[in-house]
């Protein structure tokens, strides 16, 4: 039966979850979680398999002289810190990652934070705070008009920011190259 080491400084309660999951998808492994370098010795000498954190490696001070049986090791993060630069490891044991796992999540976050600066987002917000708070209503109420019921609109926005700072309520205001308020 192959044998599986998980090896995780965390909680027993995250450590679990490992175990569980992955013993209900594949019941023919034999799972051992290690969480201190004494019981990480002992388990690596018959493992198949290792899942890790590299830095976990590095902060127990592991040496994978024992890890005679081990085909395969799984970082759990995108580095390989920790694992590929131990001396002990045989030239033959499989090591993979999750490199890239963040790369279309982290694209989409840079993307919408381009598009919030180019339609002045963080300004808008800003906007809609102020005219909330001097409508006396704090930010539950955000966008409502001075102490009227009326609210703001896009359109409205547009409107409001183009007026002379008489007009608008005596706010300051910033020409559009400069971002509608600070």
């Amino acid at each position: 039966m192959p044998r599986l080491l998980i090896l995780l400084t965390f909680p027993p309660e995250v450590t679990d979850q490992y175990r569980s999951r992955l013993s209900r998808t594949f019941p023919e492994i034999a799972i051992e979680v290690a969480a201190t370098a004494d019981k990480a010795v002992a388990a690596l000498a018959d493992a198949d398999m290792l899942i890790t954190f590299g830095q976990m490696i590095k902060n127990l001070k592991l040496d994978f002289a024992a890890a005679r049986n081990l085909k395969w090791v799984q970082a759990l993060g995108t580095g390989l810190d920790g694992i590929t630069d131990q001396p002990a490891l045989q030239p033959g044991v499989t090591v993979t990652s999750l490199h890239g796992v963040h790369g279309a999540p982290v694209s989409e976050a840079a993307l919408a934070s381009m598009l919030a600066l180019s339609r002045n987002l963080p300004g808008a917000v800003r906007l809609l705070h102020v005219l909330g708070e001097h409508a006396g209503n704090g930010l539950s109420h955000l966008g409502e008009r001075f102490a009227g019921d009326e609210m703001i609109d896009l359109v409205e926005f547009e409107a409001f920011v183009s007026l002379t700072p008489a007009e608008n309520g005596n706010f300051k205001h910033m020409p559009p190259w400069q971002g509608y308020w600070r």
